[in-house]
């Protein structure tokens, strides 16, 4: 049977050698000049021996062997490091999965040190994992050579430690090198990196900008204007420097996640938002409670009038349900510029949930509507009727998503936010009370999902589009936050997150055991008495 043997090396002259010293009838040769184009030739062949030299263009040595041990299909190959560096250079055998060393030297010893290690391999095995070099004796170390491989190591160790991501790409747009950074933004392991089509990694919409920025950083011979991409749900800044050398033309692309910057500016802007609304409804609400009032005074004074047909009337009875509207309005706008008047008192959010569902499932017989309570579930300290409209809000909501009818599914759960889902900025605490509403509805698209707490934002017709900017005002007020999770067609869960109250949590540690709430007639922290104390919480 004649074995498969790919030589990797950058020196033409081993790679005639290599022809030389195998024996056609046993051996087939391949060959290739740098580590990169070995992984061409891989992906057409499986060797059954591989010579690699440590020191090459576009991948070197290490990582070659290191990316053939993660190849299933190679774990059997007898790989070889065949390098005259190799006496500068510290060799992990085991971590590279190399199997021989043989030291690059006089012509006549590497050819017995090749012939002896294919004849004998698993004696070669054993002694290179001792840390044997085959022809090691007759190996000079260089200076010059030493100089530059701690260089190397040198600029190595400052990329490894970079924040931003840093790759280089050979002119044929193959990735041939990845600091750790990098591997981390892009979620893929280096083995399978090394090699790949660089622009591949990107969607059809940045391909195009991309391949722009390399045209105009040849054209100019410097470094790219940013150019912004999407990479995994992050959002990254790429900037491209042409490198020449011998082997002809090389990119530097550095990556910058600006992700988390981009997050806290949309944050800053949605908070100007607000404090603008802020002075905005407070600079209205009177005049306009004014002129509603002054309004509503009138109508009456019509309504009292004799002589008034019923068409009228109706009339009249039609203007007031728009005052009563637009009061409304006023209150909305008021409740999300100020988040004041609250009347906090612990409570059971199943209560809250069964109460506000119930009232809305009287209205709409065309949801069915599903839920699920968790057994002795938190204590949170909430203002009821607030949370009662958080509620009815998301229900009417689910509703309008489905005109049809459905079903609404409800569920409350205890929950540590570590474990549940990503906690907001400026959310303290790890226990908290969830609540899920779900629907069967047409989904939010995922364009405009960042924008549905925004005051004023509806896809409605009809609407004021502060509903969920409401919502999420009065839950930020009670310390807590609410999520959404959707896809067009399928859909939109919101998930409500509430702190779970000191006083439970207080309780719970005391007695090690589930309690009546502290609001509850005869509650009292001592086992042997029963107070009275308590119950004018309310």
């Amino acid at each position: 049977m004649v074995a498969k043997v790919l030589a990797v090396d950058n020196d033409p002259f081993i790679l005639e050698f290599m022809k030389d010293v195998l024996s056609p009838g046993r051996y087939e040769l391949f060959t290739a000049n740098d580590g990169l184009e070995a992984l061409d030739i891989m992906d057409k062949i499986t060797p059954d021996i591989i010579f690699v030299d440590l020191v090459m263009p576009n991948i070197g040595g290490k990582k070659l062997c290191q990316i053939i041990r993660g190849m299933e299909r190679l774990k059997n190959a007898f790989v070889v490091i065949l390098s005259s560096a190799i006496g500068e250079q510290e060799i992990d055998a085991e971590k590279l999965g190399v199997n021989a060393c043989i030291a690059k030297g006089p012509i006549e010893d590497m050819a017995r040190h090749i012939r002896w290690a294919l004849e004998s391999p698993d004696i070669a095995t054993l002694r290179c994992a001792r840390g044997e070099v085959l022809g090691a004796d007759k190996n000079v170390q260089r200076r010059i050579t030493n100089e530059l491989l701690s260089m190397g190591k040198h600029n190595e160790a400052i990329l490894e430690a970079m924040h931003e991501g840093i790759m280089e790409v050979v002119s044929r747009g193959r990735i041939v090198y990845a600091n750790p950074m990098c591997l981390a933004l892009l979620g893929i392991p280096e083995r399978k990196l090394l090699g790949s089509d660089f622009f591949q990694l990107f969607s059809e919409t940045d391909q195009p900008k991309i391949h722009a920025s390399c045209r105009k950083t040849v054209e100019t011979k410097s470094l790219s204007p940013n150019c912004l991409v999407r990479i995994n749900d992050h959002e990254l800044i790429l900037r491209i420097l042409p490198i020449k050398n011998q082997g002809g033309l090389s990119f530097i692309v550095m990556l910058q996640d600006i992700t988390e910057k981009r997050r806290m500016e949309t944050k800053l802007v949605q908070a100007k938002k607000r404090e603008a609304l802020g002075t905005l409804a407070g600079g209205i609400a009177h005049n306009f409670n004014n002129l509603l009032t002054a309004i509503q005074g009138y109508v009456s004074l019509l309504m009292l009038k004799d002589g008034l047909g019923q068409e009228h009337l109706d009339d009249l009875w039609k203007i007031q349900q728009c005052v009563k509207s637009g009061s409304d309005l006023t209150s909305e706008l008021l409740k999300i510029a100020k988040g004041d008047g609250q009347k906090l008192r612990t409570t059971d959010l199943n209560g809250i949930v069964k109460n506000s569902s119930e009232m809305f499932g009287a209205g709409n017989k065309q949801i069915q509507i599903h839920r699920k309570y968790q057994k002795d579930i938190w204590l949170v300290d909430a203002d009821v009727g607030q949370l009662e409209q958080v509620f009815l809000n998301l229900y009417i909501n689910a509703q309008q998503a489905m005109p049809d009818g459905g079903e609404l599914f409800l569920e409350t759960e205890n929950v540590t936010l570590d474990e549940k889902c990503n906690p907001s900025p400026g959310i303290e605490g790890r226990n908290y009370v969830k609540v899920s509403v779900r629907d069967t509805g047409k989904g939010i698209d995922k364009n405009i999902q960042e924008k549905i707490f925004d005051p004023f934002f509806t896809t409605k017709s009809m609407g004021s589009g502060l509903g969920l900017a409401t919502a999420q005002n009065t839950l930020k007020s009670h310390k807590g936050m609410i999520n959404v999770h959707s896809h067009s067609g399928k859909g939109a869960t919101f998930e409500i997150f509430l702190p779970a109250s000191p006083d439970q949590l207080i309780m719970e540690n005391r007695l090690g055991e589930r309690r009546m709430p502290v609001h509850a007639p005869f509650f009292s922290w001592k086992r042997e008495t029963g107070l009275l104390g308590a119950a004018g919480v309310y």
